[in-house]
């Protein structure tokens, strides 16, 4: 709100809060009132009530809110604007109904800011100038916020010390060192399966061998048995025939001995 001396700044500056209080699409008239009281609470932040005002534990000024700043009992801040919302016509206008009429919102606070003085409502200092000391961007006479500013101290990452610096290169050096140990005794295991593969291949390839030269010598000892036993064969054959009486040149024409040799 706006002294005596400066109610075109104040209100410049309630204008300027409105836009961030005002929904985008109100639908009651009791969102209208709240909005506006809203508005005005932003510019009523900063109030001096000379010989009034309590002060904190830090020294500083405590705030006398628009809910509570009625002057010898009288309306508060928050009251004149709920009555002035109240009136159907002043609600219209603040709605935005009277713009044939060329009114803006800063003539509507204008009229507020009447009531307020009819109130005795007089102590409040400019919102501008309380509004600008508190921006930590206007302060410093620069357009980019802090929280994108380069040379911002919040943005840059402190050195660390050397102690620092050599503990991080001995942990990197330690890491290294462990991952090499690791990968050499993988390595090692790696050829120690491999060569136990290789060396149960040529167990099994001796193996298959020996049972293959088994099966040899087998198959020899049956020939040679079915050899003899063909043999024997023939020679009680030969003496069967020689016993019936049967030529000994007739048994050499029917049952010769090199048939089995």
């Amino acid at each position: 709100m706006a002294g005596v001396g400066g109610p075109r700044c104040a209100t410049t500056a309630v204008v300027q809060a409105t836009k961030l209080s005002v929904p985008s699409k109100p639908n009651t008239k009791k969102a209208a009132t709240t909005t506006a009281a809203s508005t005005v609470a932003v510019a009523a932040t900063d109030v001096d009530k000379p010989g009034l005002r309590a002060t904190t534990r830090t020294g500083k000024k405590a705030p006398i809110f628009w809910d509570s700043d009625g002057v010898n009992g009288g309306k508060t801040s928050l009251r004149v604007i709920l009555d002035w919302m109240s009136d159907q016509a002043n609600y219209d206008k603040w709605r935005g109904s009277d713009r044939n009429s060329g009114k803006t919102k800063e003539a509507l606070l204008g009229e507020i800011l009447e009531q307020l003085e009819k109130a005795h409502i007089k102590h409040r200092d400019r919102a501008r100038r309380s509004a600008t000391s508190r921006n930590p961007i206007l302060q410093r006479n620069e357009k980019q916020p802090l929280a994108v500013k380069s040379s911002s101290t919040c943005k840059k990452q402190k050195p660390d010390s050397d102690e620092r610096l050599l503990e991080q290169q001995e942990e990197a050096f330690r890491a290294r060192k462990e991952k090499r140990e690791r990968a050499m005794v993988y390595q090692e295991r790696e050829h120690e399966l491999r060569r136990k593969e290789l060396q149960l291949k040529e167990e099994k390839h001796d193996r298959e061998k020996a049972h293959a030269d088994l099966e040899l010598k087998l198959k020899l000892v049956h020939l040679k048995t079915a050899e003899r036993e063909a043999a024997v064969q023939l020679l009680l054959a030969r003496k069967k025939l020689q016993d019936g009486g049967v030529a000994q040149k007739g048994i050499a024409h029917l049952l010769p001995i090199s048939s089995v040799e």
